[in-house]
């Protein structure tokens, strides 16, 4: 019998070779191609007739990402060089293709290879006659006078993003009036023309800037003045520098600053600023010299320097304190200064240095409503007996404001377990107390946490253990976070309660002797909200927390 149609399969074989894609209107099309790398959105043009007329250039916003990293694959003994076909790529998409569009919104210009100064000044010049608003450089320059000549006095551009290796050479009187975002990566800055200070002082709009592993060693200050400026950030400019930093920026909002110490500072203090981020400590140098930078009372310039910086970022709403940071303002004596607006506190690995600063900053943060011990506490010995001295009054903040408590890499050592207690029976209005830690041995170390007396009625206490436990209706599922291996699986059986099913998987799993008990309590008190286990237990908090601890106290006790 002779076959006149297409079968089932071929059917559905060629409507899902259907090319739908083709057939959305140029505008959508456009605005998809306006994703992709320049290059890449120009190569869609032999797809197909329709899209040969299609440009990533129609429909604004109008972005150019520019990077021979991404050049197709040459074909061996070709007539043009890979660099030869970028270079002619470029010239005509600037000077031809795009010759009657008004405005390019944003030009990524990345060369892995040297295509000369003068090729790529006249890249940056093209483009600036394209009114051009935002620039990203990422090249290598023989002498950057020719290309800070091109960018001089430019009223569009108001983002530039400078990187790669060369030094910054200003024509006199520099200046970009509108830039109001400013990131430098990499660069290299020198003293003989204190370049990098004319730069910033070119920009009377500066509102957000970025110094990230640029060169300061050559450089004798580094000049930060700006009334308008609200972001700093501040990364790995300092390795091997002596420079000092001046810094009198009267509204900043957000401060970011990662790095070895500068050898003096000579800061403003910040009256708006909402969130820092103070991670700085000596380089290998500074400390191999430390010997230099100690001043009449013994006390080291370095540390001074950061419990400056610390104290002039009083008025913050969010702090971070990294170990380093906090280390340095111990040892610089620093008298905490009130930190009125501060609701979120972060802290770094707590050393007995820390233990001493944590008491201080309680202290001076009437309006602290959230507490991170991100890295946990490095030393203990003498730890809470440092820091219950240094409080003689219990802090405001605990009586009326801190909330929600976060302990990473929780040990259970003597003094953690007395920390924990006092936030515990004093923190009248504490809602969330988070132990974040790796499974243990001993059930009382555990058992005594859910047992400590709470003054909130309303605080949760939550173990948790780096776990997944993956709660279904019909099973549990768990899995160790970073290995994903299977540790455990157990599925309920039909018409099970629920109940039971609860408790027998309590009993298989105290069994499996490579997961510790404490895991189990970790996971349940995880999942009391987590589907129907808490209607099933009849659990409500905050007893729940104590009752499970209870019931699966016995549990493991009959089962031993």
């Amino acid at each position: 019998m002779k076959r006149t149609g297409l079968t089932l399969d071929e059917n559905r074989l060629k409507n899902e070779c259907f090319d739908r894609i083709s057939d959305l209107p140029d505008s959508i099309l456009g605005q998809i191609l306006a994703y992709l790398p320049t290059k890449t959105a120009v190569a869609t043009s032999i797809l197909s007739t329709k899209w040969r007329y299609l440009s990533p250039f129609g429909v604004p916003p109008i972005k150019l990402d520019l990077d021979d990293s991404l050049l197709f694959h040459p074909i061996e003994n070709q007539s043009k060089s890979p660099s030869s076909s970028f270079t002619n790529f470029v010239d005509k998409l600037l000077n031809e293709t795009l010759c009657d569009v008004p405005c390019v919104d944003k030009l990524d210009l990345k060369c892995q290879k040297h295509y000369g100064d003068d090729k790529i000044v006249s890249w940056v010049f093209a483009a600036l006659q394209r009114n051009v608003r935002e620039l990203t450089f990422e090249f290598y320059l023989n002498d950057s006078e020719a290309l800070f000549h091109t960018l001089d006095g430019c009223k569009t551009l108001v983002e530039l993003e400078l990187g790669k290796n060369f030094d910054l050479n200003l024509p006199e009187n520099f200046t970009l009036p509108n830039v109001e975002r400013l990131t430098l990566i990499g660069l290299t800055f020198h003293d003989d023309r204190e370049s990098i200070n004319e730069l910033l002082a070119g920009c009377p709009s500066l509102d957000d800037l970025w110094l990230c592993g640029c060169d300061t060693v050559n450089l004798e200050r580094l000049c930060i003045r700006s009334a308008l400026l609200k972001s700093l950030v501040i990364e790995d400019c300092w390795r091997q520098s002596t420079c000092d930093l001046f810094l009198n920026a009267p509204n900043l909002e957000v401060l970011i600053y990662n790095d070895c110490t500068a050898a003096e500072y000579h800061l403003r203090k910040f009256k708006s600023l909402l969130a820092v981020t103070i991670d700085v400590g000596p380089s290998t140098e500074q400390l191999e010299k430390e010997e230099e930078y100690f001043d009449d009372d013994g006390v080291s310039n370095l540390d001074s320097g950061v419990a400056d910086i610390f104290t002039a970022c009083s008025s913050t709403v969010r702090l971070y304190l990294a170990t380093c940071a906090i280390e340095a303002l111990q040892r610089a004596h620093v008298q905490v200064p009130a930190f009125q607006n501060l609701t979120f506190l972060a802290l770094g690995g707590m050393t007995i240095l820390g233990w001493k600063l944590l008491a201080c900053l309680l202290s001076s943060a009437p309006n602290l409503e959230s507490l991170q011990f991100e890295e946990g506490f490095h030393e203990y010995e003498g730890g809470f007996a440092s820091f219950e001295s240094l409080l003689p009054a219990l802090p405001i903040c605990l009586e009326s404001k801190l909330k929600k408590i976060d302990l990473w890499v929780f040990k259970g050592e003597e003094d953690e377990m007395k920390l924990i207690g006092y936030f515990l029976k004093n923190g009248k209005v504490l809602e969330q107390l988070h132990v974040h830690c790796l499974p243990y041995e001993d059930i009382t170390t555990l058992l005594r946490l859910f047992m400590f007396p709470r003054l909130s009625k309303t605080c949760q206490v939550l173990f948790l253990v780096l776990v997944l436990c993956d709660v279904r209706n019909n099973g549990i599922i768990i899995r160790w976070n970073l290995t994903s291996k299977l540790i455990y699986k157990d599925e309920r059986e039909e018409d099970e309660p629920l109940r039971t099913f609860f408790e027998r998987f309590c009993n298989e799993l105290i069994d499996v002797t490579y997961v510790g008990f404490e895991m189990i309590v970790s996971i349940l008190i995880i999942g009391l909200k987590l589907g129907p286990f808490a209607s099933a237990l009849s659990l409500e908090a905050p007893k729940s927390m104590e009752e499970l601890s209870l019931w699966l106290s016995s549990i493991y006790v009959r089962k031993r």
